[in-house]
């Protein structure tokens, strides 16, 4: 998946602009580009210009640090034609990609301050622990259309972070057991309020997708968050489950609105409370299903050899496979040598070197207990929401919430055997 923005040409001059290449930068990745980076934002700290990067990837062995209270405005901005995972892997030298050196495990970048803007980047964390993008005080924070991929740490960790916007990015195979995706919490500098999450894509990710203020800090708070049109995913490439944690997990926060949003859970609940302080949270138009509900799972059907059990089939350039059980399908002549996947209207097959494997219904056995569990807070509503494939209940309500209702929901009962329970209340 891509993200595209107006497109800007190197020849546009401008005095508003700083190019890392001036700085010596090197874009195919193969030295460290830290020094000649941190020497242009450090300018642009000073002047309030903005930091363009040309397409290529650039490897910073250092943080790379933006700190307040001297700073103006900075904005670090990628000018490739395409930002997207694909790009790490095809090769495509369209994409700006800041990323650190294999083993390595520092933040790319940590930033104090106000006005930070970055735009069209790709992180790409090469699977160690560390942060992409830590940030303390972050006043008027403006993070869009980048791509984080394979950020063992937290793709950004924000602390104090306010009046901000958080839009059209893609965090990929990101967050770990022990770290979430995208943090949002309070601190020293006061708490994070007023954070738009809009039209981001999270997928593949290790952590949960999004924690707010769940920490045991007292200062970790937060107020008037706002996650819209976003889409949340558990499933790995092959739409296997990789992960029981939350997709959002919510602690010490006052006003929450999740409006026109997805998601697709794995083998935990979808959404969690996890802290008394945690009300005023409504979440209204958005899609949640339990994991396995639709879809299909590979089956072995029989390992087969060239010739075995095929005979002509009545649809021109396939044949026609079955065994002595009585399963059938039809596939194209040169599945010997190629992948191939097909349908025959019932069942759909799939084809390796000299296996057949079928894929039918999947069953609910991995499905959450409970798709929502509010376990604290209060002032809690779900408005106009559709539910889908849980065990036990769509909705767990804990004795310690208070003031829940919902109006307006669709609980679809496709697991009926399940026993499942629209809104379970816990006894008192």
């Amino acid at each position: 998946m891509s993200f595209y923005y107006s497109k800007i040409t190197l020849n546009q001059e401008t005095k508003d602009w700083i190019n890392v290449s001036d700085y010596n930068a090197d874009p195919t990745g193969n030295t460290d580009s830290s020094a000649s980076i941190q020497a242009a934002i450090n300018d642009a700290s000073s002047s309030g210009k903005v930091v363009i990067f040309p397409p290529g990837t650039y490897r910073v062995d250092k943080t790379l640090k933006i700190i307040h209270p001297k700073q103006k405005a900075v904005k670090l901005m990628g000018i490739g034609a395409d930002n997207s995972y694909y790009g790490i892997h095809t090769g495509d030298t369209s994409t700006v990609t800041i990323t650190r050196s294999e083993n390595s495990d520092h933040d790319l970048i940590h930033a104090e301050g106000r006005g930070l803007t970055i735009e069209g980047i790709v992180f790409d964390g090469k699977g160690t622990q560390g942060n992409a993008i830590n940030i303390t005080r972050g006043f008027e924070l403006r993070i869009k259309n980048s791509h984080f991929y394979n950020i063992r740490g937290y793709a950004i960790e924000g602390y104090s972070v306010q009046n901000a916007n958080i839009e059209g990015n893609h965090f990929n195979k990101s967050g770990s057991t022990n770290n979430s995706v995208l943090y949002l919490g309070g601190g020293k500098h006061g708490v994070t309020n007023t954070v738009n999450v809009f039209n981001n894509h999270f997928e593949r990710n290790f952590g949960t997708d999004i924690e707010i203020a769940t920490s045991e800090d007292e200062k970790d708070y937060a107020e008037f968050i706002f996650i819209t049109n976003s889409h949340f995913e558990s499933t790995d490439d092959t739409g296997g489950i990789i992960k029981s944690t939350p997709l959002l997990e919510v602690g010490k926060v006052r006003g929450l609105e999740v409006d026109n949003s997805f998601f697709y859970g794995g083998n935990g609940p979808l959404i969690k409370t996890v802290n008394d302080y945690a009300k005023g949270i409504t979440v209204s138009n958005t899609f949640f299903l339990g994991d396995r509900t639709v879809g299909k799972k590979w089956e072995p059907l029989k390992s087969y050899k060239k010739g075995d059990f095929i005979v002509p089939s009545t649809r021109s350039g396939y044949i026609y496979i079955a065994d002595k059980s009585g399963e059938s399908g039809e596939v194209e002549p040169n599945f010997i040598s190629d992948i191939k996947q097909y349908h025959d209207g019932t069942v759909e097959w799939k084809v390796f070197s000299n296996t057949i494997e079928k894929r039918g219904d999947l069953s609910i056995e991995n499905a959450p207990s409970n798709l929502i569990e509010l376990s604290k807070g209060k002032g809690i509503s779900f408005i106009g929401n559709q539910f889908s494939t849980a065990k036990n209940s769509y909705i767990y309500i804990g004795i310690d919430v208070k003031s829940f209702q919902q109006f307006g929901n669709i609980f679809l009962h496709e697991n009926e055997s399940s026993n499942v329970t629209e809104i379970l209340y816990e006894k008192k």
